[in-house]
């Protein structure tokens, strides 16, 4: 069966991804179809890729979905419109990875990210460049986790946290759900849900 793949994009964030998908089937020579962009957003709607709208798709066997985009809100609204079908999961071939990584659907690990022994990774995250998950984590659904970010062992993270570049967070730590965490932040205590989070160490500068 050749996969019939669509992006859900909005941003610039789907030129990276894009990339990555493709690093990955010339080196797997995994048989799909790039079909296109789907995006609901008339002013970002794409001129180079045919872009379809979120209504045009039906749910068949081999229609695939990537989430093309680093906002969170906008990755969930494309997981509850999308949650019935199927969802394409991208590993770059430079990713190194673990034999005893669980890993869900929708994922998305880019060039040079290392994913440790125990690791379990649930659907819909996205982890970019450089990334390091150490050890015996788990990481529930739908989180962004930007470039060199770097979660060392057993760590849990909730739902729905945008993780930003170069955030470093020690050992045996719990994040919850709904958080943005600056960029450059050291997380050295459990984190609550719904916080914004910056600083070296990190401090909760409000509620969300």
């Amino acid at each position: 069966m050749v996969k019939k793949i669509f992006f859900y994009s909005s941003s610039g964030h789907f030129s990276e991804v894009y990339q990555w998908f493709k690093d990955m089937v010339f080196s797997s020579g995994e048989q799909v179809e790039f079909k296109g962009l789907i995006n609901d957003i008339e002013e970002n709607r794409s001129k180079n890729f045919k872009t379809f709208r979120s209504r045009e798709l039906t749910n068949e066997k081999d229609v695939f979905i990537v989430i093309a985009v680093g906002d969170i809100q906008l990755r969930k609204k494309c997981i509850e419109e999308f949650t019935n079908f199927n969802f394409f999961n991208i590993i770059h071939p430079s990713a190194i990875i673990s034999d005893q990584v669980s890993l869900g659907r929708g994922i998305c690990i880019a060039p040079y990210s290392v994913i440790s022994p125990k690791v379990m990774i649930d659907d819909f995250n996205n982890i970019n460049p450089f990334c390091l998950i150490s050890h015996d984590c788990i990481i529930k659904k739908n989180n962004f986790f930007a470039s060199y970010s770097k979660i060392m062992g057993n760590c849990k993270i909730g739902e729905n946290n945008f993780i930003g570049t170069n955030t470093t967070m020690i050992q045996n730590l719990e994040i919850k759900d709904d958080n943005v965490v600056g960029a450059n932040t050291l997380i050295n205590k459990d984190i609550g849900s719904k916080k914004l989070i910056i600083g070296s160490p990190g401090k909760v500068l409000k509620n969300l």
